[in-house]
């Protein structure tokens, strides 16, 4: 249990078991476990994720499995912070080691903590490596929280006990509302059939429970089959799946999976935005293209369907099934970038017009957002709008925080001042610049860590629901903004400065925003209020009182912070952080180079307020099914040393950390100078903080549990060391295998190179 008063020394408090019932409840979802050949270490708790709220106890179970131990002996040290602890648990005869040893903990703060269990025998010790988190106690349940997530569930949540997991998760994290997206493999069984004696009966399913994702085996073979034995013309005529025959089609689907999780959620008082992503294969307009472009599935699951009698037979069923758990349907991801829609505004408009009234058939009540447009969608979200379908929307959502071109927009068009927006998918970690803009709800990108592809979107918690650091700091803000308004703000690419009111309290926030900075500081004028002492709580929540002198006090500008308990905070002046002198270094992009043909060159979009000068500028990415030619699948960046000598040689792309087997979501690569010794690149690379949320530094080496929490854009990663001549050389790289999980897909994504000189002695 987390105690404010508890001394910074207390220690853990292990209470050993003598009898170890059978009655003890161990979660399966959160299990860190430790093996080697003589034993097995496992920690546990009842807890999703581990994560504990401050009123109760942070209880946890070992249980050591095998030969029996002669020392279990545990360590634990704080996120950004001075407090650690060892030591070793005695074991008395008495006790069964693989029945569980009882671990409670009385930790001196909120915040997040990284334990380690291990246990020896002679010769023989095993580990095992878990994160504990205690947080603020969430508030009651609210439907008009701002407060929402983003999840992916792709772990087995169709297990009950996962999916309840998952929406514990949601409410620990102070989250009030969950966007569950229905892409084409969230559809199980799905079948199109005639009812007419004389149209022959094929039916062609997809098993989703079954499927990964992007795992589209099953489908294929099927499609293959058909296509092999006639063309698609005249298939097209005979087949009801693919005939556009609106008097004999009938669609049956289930959701067993996706259902679990949507009642889940609802059992926990989490509110669910439900969203038709993608169009399922049997009803696809193109159902024979299967190339995929960045981010979005097939071309089949980007596009309108066939006939819309069918597709709104599936939403009206869709609709129906989750009437009690869903009443919010967002239509569609992001039209606007072709990489989830290769149709046109006119047809977008018309998919608006039918989805609309088939889930307002289904369910009168339902509300319909629309559509996730980006920072890029306004002329066509102009074009969708001139269709008159304005009044089908009840909400609109955008992916973007700078709303006023939308807001004209839609004035424009007349709608509504009053008119919800909704800001369905933000990877900024605390948006205050979205709350600002007027966002009424807003879901953070992602709830849940999503492949090593993701990490650089803020993730809260990992696949085990562990929480990370952004997941902590989100609890933090989401537990004192609330539902607060803004009444003053600074915002500067360097820093923001934020004051909010809620109800007769005040509060403050502030955050540096680009690492490397420092120096700045913002002085407050503080009134408390009546009773209170002012609290100053930082990005872990910890939280101390607030000195104030003559009614203020200064403080330095970088880390999420708050003050709290104050009746009226002002911002009496402020100064903004510096840029701290960086090591020589030369930096060439990948897009100055040339590359083959795969390989597309793909543009910042997702982070706001922007980064760093240096951080995420155009990319290459490539996703490849085939097998490469004699060319390969390469790019080559020119590079003009400026003098002779040593340099350090860095790579900016995806984190290598990916490459790990237990993830190999992208692509190994083998790199070279000037066509000479090719060197494989097939392991994570020794990598340096580029940009970093939490430590706002640069340059510093990553710590092991870093490496589960970054992304590519956040490091500069080494790929060795290399001594280059004056004047201009070619870098080459080239990826040598396809990625393992989810597919065979050649994959990866590159930014550039950096050299650094060696500076001898």
């Amino acid at each position: 249990m987390f105690k404010p008063s508890a001394k910074r020394s207390v220690l853990f408090h292990v209470v050993l078991a003598i009898a170890c019932t059978a009655t003890v409840v161990l979660s399966t979802f959160n299990d860190a476990v430790g093996t080697s050949d003589a034993f097995q270490v496992k920690v546990s708790s009842k807890q999703p994720g581990n994560l504990f709220i401050e009123s109760q106890p942070v209880d946890l179970m070992i249980q050591v499995s095998g030969n029996k131990p002669d020392v279990v002996e545990y360590k634990i040290r704080e996120h950004n912070g001075s407090w650690t602890s060892n030591a070793k648990i005695p074991l008395r005869s008495q006790v069964d080691p693989s029945k569980g040893i009882p671990l409670h903990l009385q930790l001196p703060n909120r915040g997040l903590y990284y334990l380690t269990v291990s246990a020896r025998a002679g010769q023989s010790k095993v580990e095992a490596k878990t994160k504990v988190g205690v947080v603020f106690d969430p508030s009651p349940v609210n439907p008009d929280s701002r407060w929402g997530l983003f999840t992916i569930p792709y772990d087995g949540e169709n297990d009950p006990a996962k999916a309840t997991a998952l929406a514990r998760s949601h409410r620990l994290l102070g989250a009030a509302w969950s966007r569950l997206n229905f892409w084409h493999w969230s559809y199980e069984n799905l079948q199109v059939k005639p009812t007419s004696a004389q149209a022959r009966d094929l039916k062609i399913s997809t098993a989703a429970n079954q499927l990964q994702p992007t795992d589209k085996t099953e489908s294929d073979n099927l499609f293959q089959k058909i296509f092999a034995k006639a063309d698609f013309l005249k298939l097209h005529t005979f087949c009801p799946l693919l005939s556009a025959n609106k008097n004999d089609a009938q669609v049956s689907v289930s959701f067993s999976k996706w259902k679990g999780i949507a009642q889940a959620m609802h059992r926990e008082g989490i509110s669910v935005m439900g969203e038709f992503a993608e169009m399922p294969r049997e009803l696809s307009s193109r159902p024979q293209e299967t190339q995929e472009t960045g981010e979005g599935a097939a071309v089949w699951a980007r596009v309108k369907p066939r006939d819309y009698q069918l597709w709104n037979q599936l939403v009206e069923k869709t609709a129906r099934e989750f009437k009690q758990e869903i009443q919010f349907w967002e239509i569609w991801n992001e039209p606007d970038a072709n990489n989830f829609w290769l149709g046109t505004p006119e047809e977008f408009a018309e998919l608006i017009r039918q989805t609309a009234r088939a889930v307002k058939s289904a369910n009168p009540k339902a509300q319909i957002v629309a559509s996730g447009f980006t920072s890029h969608g306004v002329s066509f979200l102009d074009k969708v709008l001139k269709q008159d379908v304005a009044p089908l929307i009840d909400v609109f959502s955008f992916h973007t925080n700078d709303l006023a071109p939308y807001k004209a927009l839609l004035s424009k068009h007349g709608v509504p001042a009053e008119r919800p927006i909704w800001g369905t998918e933000d990877p900024t970690l605390v948006s205050l610049r979205g709350m600002k803009e007027g966002y009424a709800r807003q879901f953070h990108f992602f709830h849940k860590r999503f492949g090593t592809n993701y990490d650089s979107f803020a993730a809260l918690v990992d696949r085990d629901l562990t929480p990370l650091p952004d997941g902590i700091t989100y609890s933090v803000a989401a537990h004192i903004i609330g539902n607060a308004q803004v009444v003053e703000s600074i915002e500067r690419p360097s820093a923001q400065i934020y004051v909010f009111q809620k109800g007769n309290e005040a509060i403050a926030t502030w955050r540096v925003l680009q690492a490397g900075l420092s120096g700045g500081s913002v002085t407050y004028a503080v009134t408390p209020l009546p009773g209170k002492t002012p609290q100053l709580i930082d990005a872990m929540g910890r939280s101390k009182p607030l000195k104030l002198q003559n009614g203020e006090v200064t403080l330095p500008i970088d880390q999420t912070t708050f003050i709290r308990d104050a009746s009226k905070i002002k911002i009496a002046k402020y100064s903004l952080p510096q840029e701290k002198s960086d090591p020589l270094q030369y930096v060439f992009l990948a897009k100055s180079g040339k590359w083959t043909k795969e390989w597309t060159l793909a543009q910042p979009g997702k982070h706001n307020p922007p980064p760093a000068s240096d951080f995420w500028q155009p990319f290459l990415q490539i996703f490849a099914s085939s097998e490469p030619s004699s060319e390969g699948y390469a790019v080559e960046i020119p590079i003009n040393v400026p003098q002779p000598g040593r340099y350090q040689l860095l790579f900016m792309g995806i984190t290598t950390n990916s490459l790990l087997e237990k993830y190999r979501w992208t692509s190994p690569f083998a790199w070279s100078i000037d066509g000479g010794q090719k060197t494989q690149v097939t392991a994570p690379l020794k990598s340096y903080w580029r940009v970093n949320r939490q430590r706002q530094t640069k340059n510093e080496l990553l710590k092991p549990e870093d490496m589960a929490a970054t992304g590519g854009p956040e490091l500069y990663q080494e790929l060795g060391v290399v001594e280059l001549s004056q004047g201009q050389h070619t870098f080459r790289l080239e990826l040598t295998a396809g990625r393992t999980t989810p597919d065979k897909l050649y994959t990866t994504f590159f930014e550039g190179i950096v050299l650094r000189p060696i500076q001898e002695n």
